[in-house]
C-alpha cells in the first residue's frame, strides 16, 4: 500500500537507485525542472526514511540570460559585449536602427559572428548589413562602374569609392568610430585572379550570400549565416515592394563586362556594370 509520495526532480538523482533505497511504500514522482510538482487526488504523508536519501530535491537557482535587445543599445555598449562572445547577447537576424546625417532612417541586421577577418588571428565579433535596399526607389540605385566593364574588380570599382568615401560621410559618427577594416577577397576581373582588398564598407560576394558559385570566381569568402535563408536574400527600398535587384561585389566570370547581383526572386544572376541597380551596404565591428 502506497503510504508517502516524494517529489524528485527528473535528472537530479538516478531514479532506480533512489528507488532502491525506499520501501514499497513510498512512490516517487519525477517532475520536470521548471515545472510546478504534479497534483494527486491522494494524501501525502511524512516519509519515513527521507533522511537516509541523499536527494537533490530543490530546483537549481535559475541562470540569469546575457541576452540583450539589440535596438535598445549604443554602439559603444555592443562593441563592449564583444569583448566578451557577442552571441551570448546578440542572435542572427537582430536588429537595430539608425538615423543617417541625411536624415533618412534604416534598420541594419546582423548577418554574421566572427565572419570577417581583421587581420591573420582576429575576425570582428559582428558583421552587419542593410535590411533594406540603401536609399529609395528613386535615388538608391547605384553603378558598379560608370562604364561597362568589370575590369579592376572591386577594388578598381566606382562602388567601392563611393560606399568608402560618400556613403560612410552618412552614418552616426559613434559608429563610424567603430567599423572595422576587414580582409575581402575578390577576382579582378571576370578572368582575373582573386586579390584580397581592406574594406570598412563593402557589399558581398556572389558566395557570401549563395554559398556556390554560379556567376563568379571561387575563393571569394564563405556564406553569412543570415543568407542561408533564402527570404533574407530578397531585398527592397523601405519605401516600396520587395523583390528589387541589388549588386554583389563579384565580377562575374564569364565575362569582362559584367558584376553579380541578386535578382528579384533572391537568384544568383549578372548584368552590366553600368546599370544602377540597389546596394545593400555592410561592415563589421
Amino acid at each position: 500500500m502506497i503510504k508517502n509520495l516524494l517529489y524528485v526532480e527528473d535528472g537530479s538523482v538516478d531514479i532506480d537507485e533512489l528507488k532502491e533505497n525506499l520501501t514499497e511504500e513510498t512512490l516517487v514522482i519525477p517532475y520536470r525542472q521548471g515545472s510546478a510538482m504534479p497534483v494527486l487526488v491522494s494524501p501525502t504523508m511524512p516519509l519515513a526514511r527521507a533522511e537516509k536519501v541523499a536527494c537533490k530535491a530543490e530546483a537549481a537557482a535559475p541562470v540569469k540570460s546575457k541576452r540583450k535587445a539589440l535596438n535598445d543599445c549604443t554602439f559603444t555598449e555592443i562593441k563592449k559585449m564583444c569583448k566578451d562572445d557577442a552571441r551570448d547577447y546578440f542572435s542572427i537576424g537582430d536588429k537595430k536602427h539608425i538615423e543617417l546625417k541625411d536624415g533618412s532612417k534604416a534598420v541594419l541586421e546582423i548577418i554574421g559572428f566572427y565572419h570577417d577577418k581583421i587581420s591573420d588571428d582576429a575576425k570582428a565579433p559582428i558583421t552587419f548589413c542593410f535590411k533594406d535596399l540603401f536609399g529609395t526607389d528613386n535615388d538608391g540605385g547605384h553603378v558598379m562602374n560608370s562604364e561597362w566593364t568589370n575590369k579592376g574588380g572591386w577594388e578598381k570599382s566606382e562602388m567601392r569609392k563611393y560606399l568608402n568615401e560618400e556613403f560612410i560621410a552618412l552614418l552616426p559618427d559613434d559608429l563610424v568610430s567603430l567599423i572595422e577594416s576587414v580582409k575581402k577577397r575578390t577576382a579582378t576581373s571576370g578572368s582575373g585572379a582573386v586579390k584580397e582588398t581592406e574594406d570598412r564598407i563593402f557589399i558581398p560576394s556572389e558566395i557570401e550570400v549563395f554559398e556556390k558559385c554560379e556567376c563568379s570566381k571561387k575563393g571569394e569568402g564563405e556564406q553569412y549565416e543570415l543568407f542561408k535563408d533564402w527570404h533574407n536574400r530578397v531585398k527592397g527600398y523601405s519605401d516600396s515592394s520587395y523583390g528589387r535587384w541589388w549588386w554583389l561585389r563579384s565580377p562575374y566570370s564569364g565575362g569582362n563586362y559584367s558584376f553579380c547581383y541578386v535578382n528579384c526572386n533572391g537568384s544568383a544572376y549578372n548584368y552590366y556594370a553600368n546599370y544602377a541597380y540597389g546596394v545593400s551596404p555592410c561592415f563589421a565591428i
